[in-house]
């Protein structure tokens, strides 16, 4: 149950309770790049999805990327992001990544959210570094692909073009960083800008 709901700033809307309460499209989930989601929020991904393909996605592009396939394509260290959703055409879920065009027709049926898996560190064990949660911003927010940014796909996308996404306290809970000195601001700083509605948990 959603607790709170208070604007700070311009896009950001920030809430308290389960991100899974969130109304948006796209939820992030914050991951290791190790193929595990053992704690935490991951875990709880895993557990709501534990009837799809998800994790056995999530798990083959942190394979990949550790066998030196080190690309956009990939989980491959923190600050990595990739996009998984559901599709009509094979009725099967697709893994996409920001290199690939999201032209797919989604299935009437799919789970309400889709997922955003965001890299905070490279192994389970370790703590989320600060500089990881910037690049992964960065790569979210500014990184151009191939001439759109990942929240402007298009009007051609199955989404067409990103309108709503909820996000977590980045590599605050089990990654060991401190929220409002560090994490928080970042946060302010890359997603405040962006013309699509993004939900804060804390």
């Amino acid at each position: 149950m959603i607790i709170n709901t208070y604007h700070l700033a311009n896009m950001i809307i920030w809430k308290t309770g389960s991100i899974f309460d969130s109304n948006c499209k796209t939820l992030v989930n914050t991951v290791n790049c190790e193929g595990v989601m053992g704690k935490g929020l991951a875990l709880q991904f895993k557990e709501k999805y534990k009837c799809t393909p998800m994790f056995k996605c999530y798990q083959h592009y942190c394979k990949y990327g550790k066998n030196g396939h080190n690309s956009d394509m990939l989980l491959y260290k923190g600050g990595s992001i990739v996009f998984w959703y559901f599709s009509k055409a094979d009725d099967n879920e697709q893994w996409l990544t920001l290199m690939q065009p999201l032209n797919q027709i989604v299935d009437n049926n799919a789970p309400r959210h889709h997922v955003l898996h965001f890299a905070t560190k490279e192994f389970w064990r370790n703590p989320s570094k600060i500089e990881w949660i910037e690049e992964g911003l960065y790569r979210f927010a500014e990184k151009d692909y191939n001439g759109k940014k990942f929240w402007q796909l298009g009007t051609k996308s199955y989404i067409e073009g990103m309108k709503t996404i909820a996000w977590p306290k980045l590599g605050c809970t089990n990654g060991g960083l401190d929220w409002e000195s560090q994490v928080k601001p970042l946060m302010i700083r890359y997603l405040d800008p962006l013309p699509i509605e993004c939900e804060i948990y804390e």
